[in-house]
């Protein structure tokens, strides 16, 4: 197996502008777990970079107020390893801001619903080997998915994880599974 060097890889959760079961534009809460959870795998796999973009003012607090129990509160002894992969959680407004830290970002979008010219995580591996110059920002929904101007707006839109009919992932483990299938693609 090659080595992977993923620090050109980043994670970007979405809460804006993401959908409600009704198909409504929205602004989604934040949850404790993905927070942490998301920031582990990007620990684990040594991504870039582990972006939350929420434009709520009150939800990127709570936010502050989970990162710094993991660095700096109880959370930093119960569990020294959660420290680690806290600091790589960077909270934003919107991707913009994201572009703004970033190598000519490459957008990969990321959807439950099959969408029209998807591309496969193996295509998008061959990219990452090959386009060097450029940072590559995996991008994930809340709610009931990213809004359409988002995907529409992506350099890429991933195929979806669906071995069965049955797709209701967790984004906790949607990010778990494309991450370690770009990793295994690229060290295959």
């Amino acid at each position: 197996m090659r080595q992977v060097d993923f620090s050109r890889l980043h994670l970007a959760l979405l809460h804006w502008p993401c959908l409600n079961k009704t198909g409504e534009i929205i602004s989604t809460a934040t949850t404790n777990l993905d927070v942490h959870d998301i920031a582990r795998v990007a620990k684990t796999y040594a991504v870039g970079g582990y972006w939350i973009v929420q434009p709520l003012q009150n939800q990127r607090a709570m936010i502050g107020r989970i990162v710094k129990h993991w660095l700096e509160g109880p959370g930093s002894t119960i569990h020294p390893n959660r420290p680690d992969a806290v600091r790589s959680v960077h909270v934003v407004d919107d991707l913009t801001q994201v572009a703004k830290q970033l190598r000519d970002p490459l957008w990969l979008m990321t959807s439950a619903a099959p969408q029209a010219a998807a591309t496969s995580v193996a295509a998008v591996a061959e990219r990452y080997r090959h386009e060097r110059a450029r940072d590559f920002v995996l991008c994930f929904g809340t709610g009931w998915g990213l809004a359409p101007q988002v995907l529409a707006a992506a350099d890429v839109v991933l195929e979806p994880i669906s071995p069965s009919a049955y797709n209701h992932l967790s984004v906790r483990s949607a990010v778990a599974i494309y991450v370690d299938r770009l990793w295994q693609a690229l060290a295959g």
